[in-house]
């Protein structure tokens, strides 16, 4: 009977310590199964933090980059087009006619009838006209001058028929004693403006003996013969090429 009381008493004194230990024990897994729970979570939430932020950071880098890439390849389109309308514009302004380097002191004559002008030189400053000179300069004897003449188309087929017609002939008047001799035809030329001419070296006798020698530019315009006549009596004792036969004919220009 004793025993039993004892083992009574001792059931009561363990019973709640067990209690207790499964107590703890259930607190300690279900804490250790929250734990852990959460450590998933969390690491899930890492995971889906990690994998939804570097692919969109990828993405939005890849974005900025593309953006990047098209603003470059517009600006060098911008920088492609201003460079051929600057060379375009730079093309337009060197084809434009450069007037030629004259190696004398030049006055300009612009005739508003027939539609020219050339340039000569300035010490030239006597001028005449006739019915077939337009114009022409001179020195005070006349000599040495340049001089215009314009003639019909039908006057002759060349420049060489023009100058030995009895139309060119009358024209000089008392300028000339005999008839005009021919000397070199040289190869067309044209200017700087375009106007095209045959050169001709001649020669004819004035009336005082001496021997004018002389240099034509023949030009058709339309339907009439325009003659640049260059000239200088032997008497001078220069040749030809002081008058700058060829410069003179480089500013000889016509408008429409």
């Amino acid at each position: 009977m004793k025993n039993n009381v004892l083992i009574g008493i001792a059931l009561l004194i363990l019973l709640p310590l067990l209690a207790g230990c499964s107590g703890t024990k259930t607190t300690a897994t279900t804490t250790a199964a929250t734990t852990a729970k959460t450590t998933v979570v969390s690491n899930t939430a890492v995971n889906t933090a990690a994998a939804t932020t570097t692919p969109t950071t990828a993405k939005t880098t890849a974005a900025t980059t593309t953006v990047a890439t098209t603003s470059a390849t517009t600006t060098a389109t911008t920088t492609s087009a201003t460079t051929t309308a600057t060379t375009t514009s730079t093309t337009t302004t060197a084809s434009t006619s450069t007037a030629p380097t004259l190696s004398f002191a030049a006055a300009i004559y612009t005739d508003t009838t027939y539609k020219f002008s050339f340039q000569y030189d300035a010490s030239w400053t006597t001028t005449w006209k006739g019915a077939n000179t337009p114009v022409a300069w001179a020195n005070a004897l006349y000599d040495p001058s340049v001089r215009i003449y314009v003639f019909p188309k039908t006057t002759g087929d060349t420049l060489a028929d023009v100058l030995t017609s009895s139309a060119y002939k009358t024209n000089l008047g008392t300028d000339i004693k005999g008839d005009i001799k021919i000397g070199e035809t040289k190869a067309n030329v044209t200017n700087v403006y375009g106007t095209t001419a045959t050169p001709i070296l001649f020669t004819y006798t004035h009336e005082n003996g001496s021997v004018a020698i002389s240099e034509a530019f023949g030009t058709i315009q339309g339907d009439k013969w325009f003659i640049m006549h260059i000239t200088i009596a032997d008497a001078w004792s220069m040749p030809l090429s002081t008058l700058y036969p060829d410069e003179i004919f480089s500013t000889w220009q016509f408008t429409k």
